[in-house]
């Protein structure tokens, strides 16, 4: 019974990183920059995933470091996502001063210590934090508009996606990498799966219910009255 549950969450999760680009194709919405890059984003992970589930792949060392470097590299590119689609100043001003060092310790941590587990723990468990801080920080700034357009509201839906998955990441972070020794690779897949099926079906409502913001239409045929104008005599 699990090993059939296994089977169809994992396929249900690999068909579903494309769903969101597919949602966007089909509403005619691939112009919308903020839309496209969350879209793009789930299907690299697809890709990713896709490329992990092959037979060859999963009987071969290249398994692990695929992962490895796949969890390294999906900070700074949710990052840059983030700083690329936020409307907001302050998260950028942020990003903008924290990327570029970020990525340069990635790569200099990571081939100093030659990917040791100790190192790659720190680097990937403070990057997950990292991400769940700027989606928090933009959700708040979200809410706490006194008024929301149709188009916002259907962001907050990407980002409660993100907070979720990256949230449940963190479970699988630590019996990845903290505690290996008591980790089940099926049960760690598992939990991957399910929280993408939920994350992206929450994204995938938010393009559903997403409209484009109409500029407002000019009042035509509207007369003002000029003002009185007081003539001394």
């Amino acid at each position: 019974m699990y090993a059939s549950l296994y089977q169809f969450a994992s396929l249900f999760a690999a068909v579903s990183f494309f769903i969101p680009i597919l949602l966007l194709w089909v509403k005619g919405l691939m112009k919308n920059r903020i839309l496209v890059w969350f879209g793009l984003y789930w299907c690299w992970a697809g890709l990713v995933n896709i490329v992990c589930s092959a037979e060859v792949i999963k009987q071969s060392m290249a398994l692990n470091i695929i992962e490895r470097l796949y969890n390294l590299a999906d900070i700074p590119f949710m990052l840059f996502i983030l700083y690329s689609t936020t409307e907001i100043d302050g998260i950028r001003k942020s990003l903008r001063k924290i990327l570029i060092p970020l990525l340069c310790v990635e790569i200099g941590a990571s081939i100093v210590s030659w990917f040791m587990s100790g190192v790659e723990t720190v680097i990937v468990f403070g990057g997950v934090l990292l991400v769940l801080y700027y989606v928090l920080w933009t959700i708040i700034s979200y809410s706490r508009k006194n008024s929301f357009s149709e188009s916002h509201t259907s962001y907050q839906y990407i980002y409660y996606a993100l907070l979720f998955e990256y949230a449940t990441s963190i479970i699988t972070v630590i019996y990845s990498y903290i505690m290996p020794e008591r980790a089940n690779t099926d049960d760690s897949f598992m939990i991957f799966y399910i929280s993408t099926i939920i994350a992206i079906a929450t994204a995938s409502a938010g393009i559903l219910t997403y409209q484009e913001q109409k500029p407002q239409e000019k009042i035509k045929g509207q007369k003002f009255q000029p003002e009185a104008e007081i003539r001394y005599l």
